[in-house]
C-alpha cells in the first residue's frame, strides 16, 4: 500500500520543495497536477503548509475535517490551488451550512448532490518542520 500511495503522489511531490508529506494509510486519492503552472505551485507552498482536499458527501463531512473555500472555487471540477478560509473539525450539517462549506451541485456537474471538501493529505515545508520541532 505504501508503494502505491507514493507512486500516486509522485507527480504532486515532484513539484514541491523539501518537507513532510502526511497521508493516511486506508484510502487512495489521485490528483491531476500536470496542468498546474509554476505560479500556482509556488503559491501552494509559499505559506509553508498545503492541505489537499477532495469532494465528499455532507454526511462524510460530519466525521472529517471540512474546508470552507472561497465561493468562486466551487465552480471548478479540476485540481486548483486556493486559499482556505476556515477548517471545521467534524462539524454538524448546520455548522457547515452557516459557514458556507456546503457546495451546491451545478447542473451538468459530475457531482449530482451537494457536497463538501474534506481533508485528505497535508504537506508542510522544512521551515514549518523546524518550527514544530522547536515548539
Amino acid at each position: 500500500m505504501l508503494d502505491l500511495k507514493l507512486a500516486l503522489y509522485l507527480p504532486f511531490l515532484t513539484k514541491m520543495k523539501p518537507g513532510v508529506f502526511l497521508t493516511c494509510s486506508d484510502d487512495i486519492e489521485t490528483y491531476a497536477v500536470f496542468d498546474w503552472d509554476d505560479k500556482e505551485m509556488k503559491h501552494s507552498h509559499e505559506e509553508g503548509f498545503t492541505a489537499l482536499a477532495h469532494p465528499s458527501s455532507i454526511s462524510i463531512g460530519t466525521t472529517h475535517g471540512v474546508y470552507v473555500l472561497p465561493p468562486d472555487v466551487h465552480d471548478t471540477e479540476t485540481c486548483t490551488v486556493t486559499p482556505c478560509l476556515e477548517v471545521l473539525q467534524k462539524p454538524t450539517v448546520e455548522l457547515m451550512q452557516i459557514k458556507g462549506a456546503i457546495v451546491k451541485s451545478q447542473k451538468g456537474s459530475a457531482q449530482k448532490e451537494d457536497f463538501v471538501y474534506t481533508d485528505s493529505a497535508f504537506f508542510f515545508c522544512s521551515k514549518v518542520t523546524r518550527r514544530l520541532l522547536q515548539y
